[in-house]
């Protein structure tokens, strides 16, 4: 499963990025039921910038999901041990903080270079990711603090401009059957468009610079910025 931009640009242009999903799986394998891993490679004109990892942990499929969540270690047994109990079933405290997700998704391992290791970019990239692996029935997992695996930092900052909320100090949780987070995905998908049409300069930077030319004298002229702004406060109208 492939997903293509197709707009040429310089500097940090997400309209040249390109996700490259890669999910294996054990026809019949009964330890893989429950658990799917992708791994997700970022491209830019050919080239591998980066990666992350995507998990689906599908309640229904497992036996214990909590256990199959814990064999994978790392990230993901942390996620196990706060959203489930022993015997694999939900949290009180986390069907009370969702409304009706019956599944998760745990995105995390982000490992992403320079100049594109920006916090717009990562929340598209994410806002694509949730796109193709979840329903309205998923809460999306992101870790909280930069001490849970590469580039963890970035995806928190990431999962804040998507609506992500707290769940405790080490996650954060969007909820796929709120209207809140797709509304989130709709502005970082129109901030990216926007940059991608400037060739990667971002018109809600201060120092983007005014690229209409003068008008005429005594003529008011609106800058792309200005624009740009305008077109997403009508949209949000």
């Amino acid at each position: 499963m492939t997903d293509h931009a197709t707009m040429p640009g310089t500097k940090a242009d997400p309209g040249v990025l390109v996700l490259e999903f890669r999910h294996t799986h054990r026809l019949i394998d009964p330890s893989e039921e429950g658990v799917q891993t992708w791994r997700v490679d970022i491209t830019a004109d050919d080239k591998t910038i980066g990666s992350l990892r995507a998990t689906r942990g599908l309640y229904w499929k497992a036996d214990n999901l909590c256990e199959r969540m814990a064999d994978e270690q790392s990230f993901l047994a942390l996620v196990a041990e706060q959203l489930l109990g022993p015997e694999g079933k939900f949290s009180p405290e986390f069907e009370d903080f969702v409304d009706m997700a019956s599944s998760v998704l745990v995105v995390d391992e982000l490992d992403i270079a320079a100049p594109w290791n920006d916090p717009w970019i990562i929340a598209g990239l994410a806002a694509s990711v949730i796109d193709r692996l979840t329903d309205n029935q998923f809460a999306v997992v992101f870790p909280h603090a930069a001490s849970h695996g590469t580039g963890a930092a970035l995806l928190a900052e990431a999962a804040t401009l998507l609506s992500a909320e707290p769940f405790s100090e080490d996650l954060l949780i969007v909820d796929t059957a709120l209207a809140s987070p797709e509304e989130a995905a709709h502005r970082v998908r129109e901030r990216l468009r926007d940059r991608a049409r400037y060739g990667g300069s971002d018109p809600w930077n201060e120092d983007f610079e005014d690229w209409d030319e003068e008008g005429e004298e005594g003529e008011e002229v609106l800058t792309a910025r200005t624009r740009a702004v305008l077109r997403l406060a009508l949209q949000d109208l």
